[in-house]
């Protein structure tokens, strides 16, 4: 993924609408990166899902975390509501509507890979459009974040009890 700038926010200065200017995934059991602005202030949302618990958690990324830049948000705290209300409500930016499928490497035909869980449906929203794809990860990131399985995952690393 590009290296992108990001300001220094904390949950409870983002106000108004978010605006996704890009996304991205780690093949790692599903790890998805939203790069955001608001109000001036670029960020990283990052939640981690599932990852593979028999190897070392890559990077320090925790999984079954929600994560604002680096800084990891508290489960049922008002930084998470304050993220997931802002992906709720959040815009997607203009160049995501006219990036042209062809630039995504994951549906070059030449290259063969095999997923896990249900990444058919994301990839059918990819050959609808960009826009398409990242609406489905926004709602899938929400229903994740909002899941008794994202607790679970968060117990079983020691997140909480």
């Amino acid at each position: 993924m590009e290296e992108y700038k990001t300001d220094q926010i904390e949950p409870a200065n983002i106000q108004g609408q978010i605006i996704i200017f890009d996304f991205g995934l780690t093949l790692d059991g599903g790890t998805i990166s939203f790069y955001c602005q608001n109000n001036g202030k670029l960020f990283w949302i990052k939640l981690v899902q599932h990852v593979d618990f028999t190897e070392p958690f890559e990077d320090g990324w925790v999984p079954g975390a929600l994560y604002l830049n680096e800084k990891m948000i508290d489960i049922d705290s008002l930084d998470e509501k304050k993220i997931i209300e802002g992906l709720k409500n959040c815009k997607i930016s203009e160049k995501l509507y006219k990036r042209d499928n062809s630039e995504n490497p994951l549906l070059n035909n030449k290259k063969t890979i095999v997923f896990g869980d249900n990444l058919n449906k994301q990839f059918d929203a990819w050959r609808k459009s960009p826009r398409h794809a990242v609406e489905q990860f926004i709602s899938d990131s929400i229903e994740f974040i909002e899941s008794k399985e994202y607790r679970e995952v968060a117990i079983r690393v020691g997140r909480i009890k």
